[in-house]
């Protein structure tokens, strides 16, 4: 009996420390919202593996649009207790308005082959692109993760974008009835989300410091999150892109490569913040 305790003890560790519970339990929140008629997200499917660049994975979450031609990608992040804030700042405003446009990988089928492309631009609203860990006065794992959470999911995520990207270039029949489907990657995280209005570039020029205070801070759901990933994430799928995508001014330099190629924005959720994001009409 003693040693039955000790497991089931150590088991409920593991899987709170590995966060399969709060996989699920989104999955069971999802299942509600859109059988109450709330929310156009269903047939979740889990631990979908995809493979880009040699590189394999397992997809946490797929969730498809009722309509057929989008999905969410999606991965379940419980984090450690002590850094469970998780901040956001917008770049200073003297940078490029690529900066404020929303980038997601869309795939489709032609005569020829599955191609891909970039979503149109948009903007869903705030876009934030840096992104910081902060500890909070709660009790940490023991054993959980530090610093760099957001980097690793992140790169998980996009890693299964893109090899989704690559199972439909591989199954053209997945497309089912459309010839199109956009790939929208979202994080979903027991963190707390905030934003700061902070402009860094008023940060000391001989120290670097930068002062900060609460008002400068916003709680939220869920928000975007512009991401550059690495080359090595990337599909190796042909892209089907204009010279010039509509009503945006693309300037053949660096900045054109990074958010033509690299960046991409993701979506973060939080626990509290996944009614109001599944049920939004707005933006995916």
């Amino acid at each position: 009996m003693l040693q039955s305790t000790e497991v089931a003890k150590n088991l409920e560790a593991d899987l709170n420390r590995h966060g399969y519970g709060f996989q699920f339990a989104i999955v069971r929140a999802a299942d509600a919202l859109f059988d109450a008629k709330r929310s156009p997200w269903r047939n979740p499917v889990t631990e979908f593996p995809v493979e880009v660049k040699g590189q394999g994975t397992r997809i946490d979450v797929i969730f498809e649009h009722f309509e057929g031609h989008k999905y969410l990608i999606c991965e379940c992040k419980r984090t450690n207790p002590k850094l469970s804030d998780w901040c956001f700042l917008k770049l200073p405003r003297f940078f490029d308005s690529h900066a404020d446009l929303s980038l997601f990988e869309v795939v489709r089928r032609t005569d020829l082959e599955v191609r891909a492309a970039l979503s149109e631009p948009g903007t869903p609203g705030e876009i934030f692109h840096i992104a910081q860990e902060i500890k909070s006065q709660q009790k940490g794992d023991v054993a959980g993760r530090g610093r760099g959470v957001i980097e690793e999911a992140a790169t998980q995520v996009l890693r299964g974008v893109n090899g989704l990207a690559e199972y439909f270039r591989g199954r053209p029949g997945a497309f089912g009835r459309t010839d199109v489907a956009t790939l929208v990657p979202v994080i979903f995280t027991t963190a707390r989300l905030w934003v700061s209005k902070v402009d860094l570039s008023m940060s000391d020029l001989m120290t670097g410091n930068i002062a900060t205070n609460e008002e400068q801070l916003e709680q939220r759901g869920y928000l975007f999150y512009q991401y550059p990933q690495s080359p090595g994430l990337r599909h190796t799928l042909e892209y089907l892109m204009p010279s010039k995508p509509t009503g945006v001014n693309w300037r053949r330099n660096f900045n054109e490569v990074l958010y033509r190629e690299y960046v991409r924005t993701i979506v973060i959720v939080s626990a509290s913040g996944i009614e109001e994001y599944l049920s939004s009409e707005g933006f995916w």
